[in-house]
């Protein structure tokens, strides 16, 4: 804007309001049509948030597998230390803080202790060398083994 000139005003009827040139093509972005619609897209994306917010909120558990073969079911909700005798050396497992990683393992990449800390339903660890699967599940029984493809 030059120095000694007035903006162009107009005047804007339906709210009975002077409006800036600029801001009226601003108000042309947002049509009732568009604004009904960003509505329904909120509320599908709360929705959809709510589902996975609250997924799986019962009683969590973590299984241990070797060769899809059940070694042990252990519950989350208290702190300790699981050394699996099945394996030589033996694989400590850690439950902390309503979650499962391994804490000690004897292999030689170790990948199944860089993954760390699992604590939601669906989550899982590996150890390949081992044929190791260890995943957390809500209720008892209600869930196989997540479907994993490794190569």
């Amino acid at each position: 804007m030059l120095s000694g000139s007035r903006p162009t005003v107009l005047f804007c009827p339906l709210s009975k309001i002077y409006v800036d040139k600029h801001m009226k093509k601003a108000l042309k972005l947002f049509r009732p049509a568009d604004l009904f619609l960003y509505s329904i897209l909120i509320a599908v994306a709360l929705q959809v948030y709510s589902v996975m917010a609250f997924e799986g909120r019962g009683e969590a558990s973590v299984v241990v597998e070797r060769d899809g073969e059940l070694i042990g079911r252990y519950a989350l909700k208290e702190d300790r230390h699981i050394k699996l005798e099945a394996f030589n050396p033996a694989i400590i497992l850690a439950i902390e803080n309503k979650g499962v990683m391994v804490h000690k393992v004897d292999c030689s990449a170790q990948l199944c202790k860089r993954v760390g800390r699992i604590s939601r339903q669906g989550e899982s660890i590996a150890c390949v060398p081992n044929k190791l699967l260890i995943y957390i599940e809500r209720k008892a029984g209600e869930q196989g083994p997540p479907r994993i493809i490794i190569g």
